[in-house]
């Protein structure tokens, strides 16, 4: 059935990389993406992990006590494992398309070539938002992204 006017556009072959990072099935890959005419660089990881390492930064930043743990449980709920899913009778066949994609240690590439943060961070971004996109990570020559925590 085609899409109607007012469904946003999906990259079937995007929606397929962010699917299998959520299953679990493929370990986090680096990707560039092209957003707003600037381009996002970053890991794409799954979303029950991007919901947990953002809970566990918010915990070493000193948040408030228990916003991680709230955190973590946001995550569960939106984003269930396929163990909890089969415990509740919800597995489904096909996966949905993807709404929202994840990536660790993600950088905006300024006009300069910079990477503003320097540090990188935890990124949400809607996969209709993409314009383009490859894999690998735009970066200085070398880099390596901080392993996984």
């Amino acid at each position: 059935m085609p899409a109607s006017p007012d469904d946003p556009y999906r990259d079937l072959m995007l929606a397929s990389f962010v699917n299998l990072a959520n299953q679990a099935s493929l370990d986090e890959l680096g990707i560039s993406l092209v957003v707003g005419g600037s381009w996002v660089t970053g890991q794409l990881i799954g979303a029950r992990s991007w919901f947990e390492g953002l809970a566990r930064s918010l915990d070493q930043a000193g948040a408030a006590e228990g916003f991680g743990d709230v955190i973590r449980m946001v995550g569960a709920s939106v984003y269930p494992s396929d163990s909890e899913r089969e415990a509740a009778g919800e597995l489904a066949d096909d996966p949905p398309l993807p709404a929202f994609l994840h990536l660790r240690d993600a950088h905006v590439i300024g006009a300069d070539g910079r990477a503003v943060p320097s540090t990188g961070g935890f990124l949400r971004l809607r996969v209709d938002e993409v314009a383009a996109w490859m894999l690998g990570r735009i970066g200085p020559v070398g880099y390596q992204p901080p392993p996984p925590v």
